[in-house]
């Protein structure tokens, strides 16, 4: 039996998606973490072969990345309602799995959840088609350390810090 940790602040949301897996051959819920802030210690305990993770204003690209450091064996799927081609491309890069539309039919939802869990990936044929289609920029090495910073959450004074130059450089 493969377990499922939710990522979710909606209650009903959490108890829709239980009833769902019941009738789900091979899954589970095996709990559902309301707040991104405890889901490390949630991981740790139940050790889910999948975390879903309902993509809110609440899951930032920092808290992505700490999962990628607490979850070793757990496959990350993300359901959102919309996500732009960038935030699909930077999830991608942090190791996640999947990424699932919440107005996709619950057929699709348990397919999806099956075959990540099988090892295979899951991303909808637009979002891939948005992806080729996106233009690539290329970064300097010191771009890209301010980037990284940035995406670490960090503020402008923060990176500034960081890097040696001014909080004005940082904002240009």
């Amino acid at each position: 039996m493969s377990t499922v940790l939710l990522c979710a602040d909606e209650p009903i949301l959490a108890e829709g998606l239980r009833r769902i897996l019941e009738n789900a051959p091979g899954l589970e819920l095996a709990g559902c973490c309301p707040k991104p802030e405890d889901l490390r210690e949630q991981i740790e305990a139940i050790q889910p072969d999948i975390l879903l993770v309902d993509l809110t204003a609440d899951v930032t690209f920092s808290v992505l990345s700490g999962l990628r450091e607490v979850v070793s064996t757990s496959r990350i799927v993300l359901w959102v309602h919309a996500i732009s081609t960038e935030l699909a491309l930077q999830a991608m890069s942090l190791g996640v799995r999947g990424i699932l539309r919440r107005t996709l039919p619950v057929d699709t939802l348990v397919r999806c959840l099956m075959r990540v869990n099988e090892g295979e990936l899951w991303f909808e044929k637009a979002l891939t088609d948005s992806i080729m289609t996106a233009n690539s920029y290329s970064l300097t090495r010191r771009e890209g350390q301010l980037v990284a910073l940035l995406s670490q959450g960090l503020k402008n004074k923060e990176i500034a810090y960081q890097l040696s130059i001014s909080e004005g450089a940082v904002k240009v």
